[in-house]
Parts: structure tokens; C-alpha cells; sequence
């Protein structure tokens, strides 16, 4: 939900829009394309099963986004239940009725959600993370642009920004930069980034997590400042 936006801004203030409006005016004759695998609530998860079904699109260099609760960040299935119409209703009163059967079928037995320990939830997450940057990695290693690379990115919380020896954020941070390293992809530790911006913490964020319209702006400016001038020079020539 950091890189949708989580609802709070604009689809053309998100990270992904303002990094294409940044690389077109510095490359006016590229044709640009930024794309982002993002939803509200996802995790590694979700990620790594959108990438597995659709691919990464022959990119050329690849940001993952994480934050601490993401280490964590696994989803919990329901059995054959689906929290939307996967077809169109014939009449408001029968869609209604499936609603509230649906609703007492949940509250049955054999549709109890099993809750995964917080280790469990943890080595999944961990496992899925490890599976987007092998993926991210080999996606960018086999482009034309010998400079063109994955990257992992911390995003922290507004009170761990502030909060340097805030123990879940600097273990947080340790850890996914241990994982990049391990997994052979670059490392920002968004802490560090943030407080080098022309931007005022607080006004980076719309909440305690989510970044703002000026905040989205400050991470794709530092996603900016890592992509390399080299996989333009041919069409900006």
C-alpha cells in the first residue's frame, strides 16, 4: 500500500507517476514506462504470485519496497471464500441472500481461519522476499543495460524515522539489508535517504506509514538518483 497510495492521494501523485514525470522531462525522447505491482494490504505474497502469473515485463532495472510490519506481512486464506462476485448478480435481492449465507458459512466450523504464529507468518514472508529478488534479479540481468540492477528498498515508519534507536526499525533494517545482500541486489535504507531529502519528515507521510503526495515525490526522487544514465543514452541521444 505504500507504493498504491493506500487511497489517500491521487493516482497521478504515487511514487510510480511522479518517478515517469521525472524520467521523461530528463529524457524527453525516451519513450518511459513505470509500472507498479502494488495493492492495498499486499505483501511479498501477493507480490510473488502476481509476478509468478503475469511476469515483471522485461524490465530494466526493478525497486521493491518494503517496510518492517512486511517481515511479517503473510496472508491468511479462507477456504472457498471469496471476498468479492466473481459474477454478476441477476437481482439486488438475490445477491443480498448470498451475502448473509455467505456471512453465517463463515461463522461455521469448517470455515475457521487457522491463524500462523508470528514465526511462521515470518519465514513464509521471508521465504516469498527472497523469491521476488531472485526473480527481480535475473529479470534486470538479462536486459541489454550491463548497469541495470534490482533494488530493495526499507521504507520505515514516520516514528521510526524519528526514531533512530527504534529497535523494530533498525532490526527491520538490518534484516533486508542482509537479505539484498545475500540475494545479490542493491540496498536503500530509506531512513537514511529520507533525512538527506529537501523534505521534512512529517510532511513525507500521510499517516504513520503511508507516504503523502510530497512524500511519493521524495521516494521516486531517490529512486531516480539510482536508476542509471546509461540505459538512456541511445534513445536520448
Amino acid at each position: 500500500s505504500v507504493v498504491y497510495g493506500n487511497h489517500r492521494i491521487d493516482q497521478q501523485e504515487t511514487i510510480a507517476a511522479s518517478l515517469k514525470r521525472d524520467l521523461q522531462s530528463n529524457y524527453p525522447n525516451c519513450t518511459i514506462s513505470v509500472g507498479a505491482i502494488a495493492a492495498s494490504s499486499w505483501g511479498p505474497e501477493n507480490i510473488r504470485a502476481f509476478i509468478n502469473r503475469f511476469g515483471l515485463f522485461n524490465p530494466d532495472s526493478v525497486f521493491i519496497i518494503q517496510s518492517s510490519h512486511d517481515v511479517v506481512d503473510y496472508p491468511t486464506h479462507q477456504k472457498n471464500l471469496f471476498p468479492y462476485r466473481t459474477s454478476s448478480p441477476k437481482l439486488a435481492i438475490i445477491d443480498a441472500g448470498i451475502g448473509l449465507a455467505e456471512y453465517f458459512e463463515k461463522k461455521s466450523p469448517k470455515h475457521q481461519v487457522v491463524t500462523l504464529s508470528f514465526e511462521e507468518r515470518r519465514d513464509l514472508s521471508e521465504g516469498a522476499l527472497r523469491a521476488v529478488l531472485t526473480m527481480s534479479r535475473k529479470a534486470t540481468h538479462f536486459t541489454a543495460h550491463e548497469n541495470s540492477k534490482a533494488t530493495l528498498i526499507f521504507h520505515p515508519t514516520l516514528s521510526q524515522l524519528l526514531n533512530a534507536s527504534d529497535e523494530i526499525g533498525t532490526t527491520a533494517k538490518q534484516f533486508y539489508q542482509e537479505v539484498a545482500m545475500e540475494n545479490g541486489v542493491n540496498f536503500i535504507n530509506g531512513a537514511e535517504a529520507y533525512a538527506k531529502s529537501r523534505s521534512a519528515p512529517e510532511a513525507i507521510y500521510e499517516d504513520n506509514i503511508h507516504p503523502s503526495a510530497e512524500g511519493a515525490k521524495t521516494i521516486a526522487e531517490i529512486i531516480n538518483a539510482h536508476i542509471p544514465q546509461s540505459l538512456f543514452d541511445e534513445c536520448n541521444s
